[in-house]
């Protein structure tokens, strides 16, 4: 019947998505759309998440960098969109929307609430009879929506994200026992920037442990997933040429995924704590991230990077390429952000390069 063959090709879309940039286990983990990068700023960096500087999509990469902006500011919104799968269909689409607020302290000690949400649609879906007549259509689609709060103490700053995760991949004709899927999940991250020499040389230090939290099953399944739960350690280097934001940086991150290589959760199961601690004895499913910026006063930034992920986890390998605009208008800042990847190497199944844009409305004091 065709219905059945509309429906096992349908679900193969969510692994050809794991093949398009996040790092992953070997065995397919619950909502992947997590681990892919929708921080424009630091995809045009080779996927530099833990290091560059702030702006408004900050959250989704390493939420303690909101707490180091570039003056005082008071809020922002951003908005990004990322095709994912462009080697195999234009209508899988990743969107996100996210906004940072200033609730106090000042200076080294400023704290930030922000809100997010990430939406991922997978285009319409149809379904014929026996006879080849279009008898219905379902519009697959994830989505998670959170909150966060950051904190700054001096020249570090910390950040915590709480996340609400909602699958919906399938109509209830294909599975009889549903096919919409819940979960719930975390983020923490850590960031610094130190002097060196000077207050025109400074070390930038982060760390991110993200996605930990429920399995994610659909319906009445005792079948559940890991979510990608994935750590980042980074540092990085920025010399400040002009008092006005203008800068050189680059950096380097090393990401390792927090679920043993090979992990089945019908037979390993799918405690959260057990797979992290065994994820440590297999250091395989580990990448490297390198990239830098020359930004000139806010208002053009050229970047560049390279993506490094393991090879027998047919991972997308990128070179990137990003730009940005700004403008001011008063003390107010709208920033356009676009990054290039472009695959390197053998990359697996309907792969292609990748263009990402981003827009963000700064307010500052």
């Amino acid at each position: 019947m065709k219905l059945i063959t509309i429906a096992i090709a349908f679900t193969s879309i969510p692994l050809f998505l794991a093949a398009q940039e996040s790092e992953t286990t070997g065995y397919p983990t619950g909502a992947e759309f997590l681990n892919v990068n929708i921080d424009t700023r630091s995809a045009g960096m080779g996927n530099l998440r833990t290091t560059p500087l702030p702006d408004a999509h900050s959250v989704f990469s390493n939420p303690a960098r909101i707490a180091f902006p570039s003056g005082e500011l008071l809020h922002d919104v951003g908005i990004t969109y990322n095709p994912l799968a462009p080697g195999i269909t234009s209508d899988v689409k990743l969107l996100s929307l996210s906004t940072n607020h200033y609730i106090g302290g000042g200076g080294m000690n400023a704290s930030y609430l922000s809100g997010f949400m990430q939406y991922l649609t997978y285009g319409d879906v149809f379904f014929t009879d026996e006879q080849g007549n279009e008898s219905d259509y379902f519009k697959p689609y994830e989505m998670a929506i959170g909150a966060g709060y950051v904190q700054r103490f001096g020249y570090f700053s910390l950040g915590l994200n709480a996340k609400a995760i909602y699958s919906r991949l399938g109509a209830n004709r294909v599975a009889d026992d549903g096919t919409n899927g819940f979960a719930f999940a975390v983020d923490v991250g850590g960031y610094g920037e130190l002097p060196l020499n000077s207050d025109d040389q400074l070390l930038h230090l982060g760390l991110t442990i993200s996605n930990v939290g429920t399995p994610l099953g659909y319906g009445g399944s005792t079948q559940k997933s890991l979510l990608p739960q994935t750590m980042r350690i980074g540092a990085g280097y920025r010399s400040i040429f002009d008092r006005d934001n203008s800068y050189v940086f680059f950096g380097v991150d090393w990401n390792k995924t927090l679920i043993p290589t090979g992990h089945d959760p019908g037979v390993d199961g799918t405690n959260i704590f057990d797979a992290f601690a065994k994820s440590f004895g297999d250091f395989s499913g580990s990448g490297i991230s390198v990239g830098g910026e020359v930004s000139f006063q806010d208002r053009f930034a050229f970047r560049a990077g390279y993506s490094k992920e393991p090879d027998h986890y047919n991972r997308l390998n990128y070179f990137t390429v990003g730009l940005s605009l700004g403008s001011f208008f008063g003390y107010n800042r709208v920033g356009i952000d676009g990054a290039f990847l472009i695959p390197s190497g053998n990359n697996g199944v309907g792969t292609g390069s990748l263009l990402k844009l981003g827009l963000s409305f700064q307010v500052f004091e």
